[in-house]
């Protein structure tokens, strides 16, 4: 008898399932390789393997996320960095107050705003030394606060200088202006003391030129603090004859009130 079976020929073994090698084995020789998947932070590693006569990979990539500054590929799409939108900023206050861009430089948020310099406080209503308030406004100023004067006579007053809605102000009031008496002060305020007569001697009264000297008395009202000159001649058949003078006051005499004679006339007073 002759037996016709002729087996086939050995082969490498692959991932099928089969013996190919005919050694009774099957997917025996199959060497696992690693591999890899995705991109960005999508990117992730796995094994070609041969499971069941079939080769699987085990690599399975990330799932994406919104892109943002720091320079990966968030979105995995092989670029980095691309969606992000730059912003527009402010930094300082007041005369430092600017303003710029916040972008994205190499995976870091930068903001390219540079507030400005701060300097001396001026009268303007700005903020010039940049410290958020204008209450100040000015104080650097040589003038600011220095003392001021104003008015003449009774209304003259002082203040000094400061700084009003950006503006230089002096705080000095004069003051009102009164009616001007005989007391060596300068009342209404016009630079003149004691103008228009207001100390003028008053007239003798009438009664002291009689010719007798039982006139009644005569009275003649005059101010606190002011000398006042009184000359009468009585005159009695050509001769001068004495005059009493008497001084009285309803408060207190005021000092070196006397009636002295007249020198040309030494029995007039």
């Amino acid at each position: 008898e002759v037996d016709s079976c002729t087996e086939g020929t050995p082969t490498a073994e692959i991932c099928d399932n089969l013996d190919n090698d005919c050694d009774g084995s099957t997917d025996e020789d199959y060497v696992p390789t690693s591999t890899s998947c995705g991109v960005g932070e999508c990117a992730a590693t796995g094994t070609l393997d041969c499971v069941g006569g079939v080769e699987v990979d085990s690599c399975t990539e990330g799932t994406p996320t919104a892109e943002i500054c720091d320079n990966l590929d968030n979105d995995c799409d092989g670029s980095t960095d691309e969606d992000y939108v730059p912003t527009s900023t402010s930094c300082g206050v007041g005369e430092c107050a600017a303003t710029g861009t916040l972008d994205c430089v190499g995976g870091v948020e930068v903001d390219s705003c540079t507030e400005g310099t701060p300097t001396a406080e001026i009268c303007d209503s700005l903020d010039n030394d940049c410290d958020g308030s204008t209450a100040d406004d000015g104080e650097d100023e040589a003038w600011y606060n220095q003392p001021t004067s104003c008015g003449v006579g009774e209304c003259a007053d002082t203040g000094v200088l400061i700084c009003v809605a950006g503006a230089q102000s002096d705080t000095c009031t004069p003051g009102t202006p009164g009616t001007e008496v005989c007391d060596d002060l300068d009342n209404d305020c016009d630079g003149l003391v004691d103008e228009d007569g207001v100390c003028a001697e008053p007239e003798a009264d009438a009664r002291i030129t009689a010719q007798s000297f039982v006139d009644p008395l005569t009275e003649i009202a005059v101010s606190e603090n002011v000398d006042y000159t009184l000359r009468a001649t009585l005159h009695n058949n050509g001769s001068y004859g004495p005059v009493d003078v008497s001084i009285s006051t309803i408060a207190t005499p005021p000092p070196n009130c006397t009636a002295t004679p007249d020198p040309a006339n030494p029995t007039s007073a």
